[in-house]
């Protein structure tokens, strides 16, 4: 055992310069995907047996921060969406979450808020969602406004 090993003095700790990761990946930054407001985004969704993907509004994104999730009402907020295999990308993809509600296509690719009822074909927790941003699917576009409230 020799004692001429890597270790780094009080003084060196402090002081020195921290080690750069490198310049070849930077987390999807450069990706020309990004989630925020008002941007059609498609889930999947379990109904009975069965799973089949539909369409989304993002209403909100939640951060965390010190532990707990708080959302933010940052109206430019906006998420990089860059899914790709690997530890990067699911620790990424933890930070945020998505509150979703569904929507259905009408005339010409139109969308259309789905209608919330005692007795309807689609259940309150499929109609408003909170999702990881690792269970979307993809991000289809950037819905206009309706109501500029936040």
């Amino acid at each position: 055992m020799s004692l001429g090993g890597g270790f780094k003095s009080l003084i060196s700790r402090w002081f020195g310069e921290k080690k750069r990761k490198k310049e070849g990946d930077d987390g999807g930054k450069d990706s020309g995907d990004f989630i925020e407001r008002d941007t059609l985004i498609k889930l999947n969704v379990k109904k009975g047996g069965q799973i089949s993907s539909q369409y989304y509004r993002v209403l909100g994104i939640f951060d965390k921060s010190y532990n707990r999730w708080c959302v933010d009402f940052n109206k430019d907020k906006k998420v990089n969406f860059n899914p790709r295999s690997g530890a990067q990308w699911k620790a990424y993809s933890k930070k945020y979450k998505l509150l979703a509600r569904m929507m259905v296509t009408t005339d010409q690719s139109e969308f259309e808020e789905v209608q919330l009822e005692k007795n309807g074909k689609w259940s309150p927790k499929a109609v408003f969602r909170i999702v990881y941003l690792n269970d979307v699917l993809s991000v289809e576009m950037k819905l206009e406004s309706t109501n500029d409230g936040w």
